[in-house]
């Protein structure tokens, strides 16, 4: 694959590593040990189905041809891991997600269909749909009781990863009507550990690691092409024209609400930008930004400071 720049230690949550890494296992164009795509399977990320005027929305969408299909919700229960201690508020908190997850068996196919034909121009829609949830191992280890016993009164599926050089999957409760499916997944597959390639940040992910590569990869453009202004309908384009894409898998329309949002972060809260005289047009308030090196590194220090975010990210 194309040498890509990767985020570095701490511009990534749990989540987003766990949702990135698993995707490759759909990803026919990554050469790395077996994967779902060599039984058939697609995979495509964050879908968001219209049921009865709700959005719903899992993590990752899976299918086969033989006309099977599971939704993954991937959990990485965050503040569940604080310490390795049984809770009773913590059975509680994963007895709900699980529930909430199960519900994705209802998903009405034809809004499956839906959202694969107009965001990827895919014709199918399943006859058989599976929920199922991915959780950290150790998580799964201390509340295992817990899981199974939801897995027997919901039907949700229960994979675990397990954080490694590289990262593990495997399925620990459940069952897959598709014996492709049940055998490959009930084996540990190895997940390709540079998935950010492909996939960097979600919808999930925290807006403050958004923020920061947002403002990095302004900075990276500008300071590339010599100039301080831009306009905003350059700026969906700088984001997903270079490796990797940011949110490059959402609809351009959803893409351009976080642009808003992190300009005008960086015209009220950072102060680094100001209005251009044109209508949309944004420049760099400071008038030597293209002549200070040093300015342009201290701009990317100083947001990472104020967004509480690792000095090596």
């Amino acid at each position: 694959m194309a040498t890509t720049s990767r985020p570095g230690p701490g511009l990534v949550d749990d989540f987003t590593s766990y949702w990135s890494q698993l995707y490759t296992l759909y990803a026919e164009e990554i050469l790395w040990g077996d994967k779902l795509c060599d039984e058939g399977y697609h995979g495509y990320p964050e879908p968001r189905y219209g049921v009865d005027e709700i959005d719903t929305e899992p993590d990752l969408f899976g299918y086969h041809e033989d006309g099977d299909a599971h939704h993954i919700s991937v959990e990485s229960f965050s503040g569940l891991k604080e310490n390795g201690d049984y809770r009773e508020d913590r059975q509680d908190a994963i007895q709900s997600k699980m529930a909430s997850v199960s519900g994705f068996e209802d998903i009405p196919s034809e809004d499956v269909a839906n959202w694969l034909s107009t965001t990827w121009g895919v014709d199918f829609e399943p006859n058989h749909q599976e929920a199922v949830i991915l959780v950290p191992h150790k998580l799964y280890e201390l509340y295992e009781s817990v899981f199974e016993d939801c897995v027997h009164e919901t039907g949700t599926i229960v994979w675990v990863i397990e954080p490694g050089q590289p990262s593990t999957v495997s399925k620990e409760a459940g069952s897959h009507s598709n014996r492709r499916l049940e055998n490959a997944i009930s084996s540990s597959l190895s997940l390709y550990p540079n998935a950010n390639d492909l996939l960097q940040f979600s919808r999930k992910t925290q807006p403050k690691y958004l923020k920061f590569a947002f403002v990095r990869k302004l900075v990276s453009y500008c300071t590339r092409e010599t100039t301080r202004e831009f306009d905003f309908e350059e700026v969906d384009d700088i984001m997903i024209n270079s490796q990797p894409p940011i949110l490059g898998h959402l609809p351009r329309t959803t893409r351009e609400d976080h642009w808003q949002d992190y300009l005008y972060s960086m015209l009220r809260r950072f102060e680094l930008l100001e209005m251009a005289d044109a209508e949309n047009r944004y420049r760099w308030k400071k008038k030597s930004f293209l002549n200070e090196p040093r300015y342009q590194s201290r701009i990317l220090e100083n947001v990472r400071n104020e967004l509480g975010i690792g000095e090596r990210a």
